[in-house]
């Protein structure tokens, strides 16, 4: 048996996350359906019990009552709602980049920006799974958004940019071609001292336009059912919900 896939011969079930396994420092694992019957879960458990899997994670579709019946008789546990949220090219060209204030400016990030944007990650993402599982210890979630961020900086996202005041940097988003005139935004925050100023409205309209200025007709966007405050700021950019989703997280 494969010990970092489980194919039932219909299709694949479940694989081992090497990123996730790499950083935690176990084996973790995913569902490659959304869709999982009794007979899947139990096989999936058994593969995971026997390769010594320490966790594996479940993403189903929140009106599917089957899988979510199966996931809970199984054993895995509700730890958020992921919900994507989508832009049309139409919406795009409403919303042109703000004017900045003298001492407000928008750059692409450099390399000396990478330790304050680490430090604004670190407070930034606590509505997201990892922090919902108390089975993930919290530092280890702070240096997951950490490493995120930096290697969005060193290549992983197309651009990153960033927000400043006075030269300094107070927030960042990342950018994503995916092809096919289609984009995706990826983390983004604000430093919690500089919240509630309109600074995430002029950072995510930046990046609207810096997608447009590529031939992105539609941008995506995945927002955590807990964090209401991002989803409004979507959502008064044009961005409207496309689908919701459930995280299920299985400890072994």
């Amino acid at each position: 048996m494969n010990r970092t896939f489980l194919d039932d011969g219909s299709g694949l079930l479940c694989k081992i996350l090497e990123w996730d396994t790499s950083f935690f420092g176990f084996k973790i694992a995913q569902v490659a359906k959304r869709k999982v019957t009794l007979h899947e879960a139990d096989l999936m458990i058994s593969w995971a019990t026997r390769d010594s899997i320490r966790c594996i994670y479940l993403l189903t579709e929140v009106d599917d009552g089957d899988t979510i019946r199966v996931a809970e008789d199984s054993g895995f546990h509700l730890m958020g709602v992921r919900m994507t949220l989508e832009n049309n090219r139409i919406l795009l060209d409403q919303k042109l980049p703000a004017s900045m204030d003298g001492n407000i400016t928008i750059r692409a990030s450099e390399a000396e920006d990478i330790p304050i944007l680490r430090e604004i990650a670190k407070v930034s993402h606590h509505h997201t799974h990892f922090y919902q599982d108390q089975n993930f210890q919290r530092e280890m979630c702070d240096s997951l958004y950490e490493t995120w961020v930096e290697n969005n900086c060193k290549g992983s996202a197309d651009t990153v940019l960033v927000i400043l005041i006075d030269h300094n940097p107070i927030g960042y988003v990342s950018c994503h071609l995916s092809g096919n005139e289609r984009g995706r935004i990826g983390l983004t925050a604000i430093a919690p001292g500089f919240r509630g100023r309109t600074l995430g409205v002029r950072l995510l309209t930046e990046s609207l336009s810096w997608f447009m200025s590529r031939g992105v007709r539609q941008v995506s966007v995945v927002a955590h059912g807990r964090n209401y405050v991002a989803q409004r700021l979507y959502q008064k950019l044009g961005f409207r919900t496309t689908a919701m989703e459930l995280w299920y997280h299985k400890w072994l």
